[in-house]
């Protein structure tokens, strides 16, 4: 993975945020609260050409991607506060008041590859090591 990360050429580029979901979990009882990305050419072309060689090496079997940026998640509150259980919040306010706002483009400089374990450490669900491409 590192070696397909260092040989991945893609400039910079601009993503537009728009609006807010859930992944994991129901508004009432979220895990993750992120904003939604409008897919464009950039991402639809990593798609289609990087998201395959990640299957060939075994590392997902997924050829589809949910592409977003996540705000708040509550793997790294039960982290940083060594909690058993994962810390559910409510995050229907939250989209009631900004799930269909606009945030704008933003300018990605760098692409970050987090890989989910759900056993690993103390039986806690976290992120492994992460590959990072600085784009340039």
């Amino acid at each position: 993975v590192k070696e397909l990360m260092h040989n991945l050429s893609i400039k910079p580029f601009e993503i537009n945020l728009m609006g807010l979901g859930v992944m994991v979990g129901s508004p009432e009882q979220a895990q993750v609260l992120h904003a939604e990305i409008e897919p464009n050419q950039t991402l639809k072309e990593m798609e289609s050409n990087f998201l395959p060689k990640l299957c060939d090496l075994g590392v997902t079997s997924k050829i589809t991607v949910n592409w977003h940026c996540s705000l708040l998640n509550a793997v790294y509150a039960m982290r940083r506060l060594h909690l058993r259980q994962m810390p559910l919040f409510d995050a229907r306010s939250l989209l009631a008041q900004f799930g269909r706002l606009h945030f704008g483009p933003v300018q990605v400089d760098s692409i970050q590859l987090c890989f989910f374990s759900q056993h690993r450490g103390h039986d806690r669900n976290h992120y492994d090591t992460d590959f990072i491409k600085e784009l340039s």
